[in-house]
């Protein structure tokens, strides 16, 4: 039987550093306008390539990187649900453990 064992500390850690990496998506949008906007710039004299570049961005690279930030939060609030959920019902198993079980009886020398 498989046994499930969650440390909280170790589980808020990953679920941090997870969560800064998301964070980095906005940056990567930032950037990726301003190569966009440089590039652009650069093609002064060339409307229908500056056009292409633009719709291109518009209808795959931002909303493509919006996806992926979108499901990483939402994947990440869900997974702190989740280890939440089970460390409180941890926590609630083992208070019923002790209601449940009889006190110890004194030990006779």
């Amino acid at each position: 039987m498989t046994r499930w064992e969650i440390c909280s500390e170790v589980a808020e850690q990953v679920l941090r550093a997870a969560g800064g990496t998301a964070q980095e998506y906005d940056g990567h949008l930032r950037r990726i306008e301003a190569a966009l906007g440089d590039l652009l710039g650069a093609l002064p004299h060339s409307p229908l390539v500056a056009a292409s570049l633009e719709e291109l961005a518009a209808t795959f690279i931002r909303p493509q990187v919006q996806a992926v930030a979108s499901l990483t939060t939402t994947t990440l609030q869900s997974t702190q649900c989740a280890v939440s959920a089970y460390l409180d019902a941890d926590a609630q198993m083992a208070r019923h453990s002790a209601q449940a079980l009889p006190a110890p009886e004194p030990r006779r020398r």
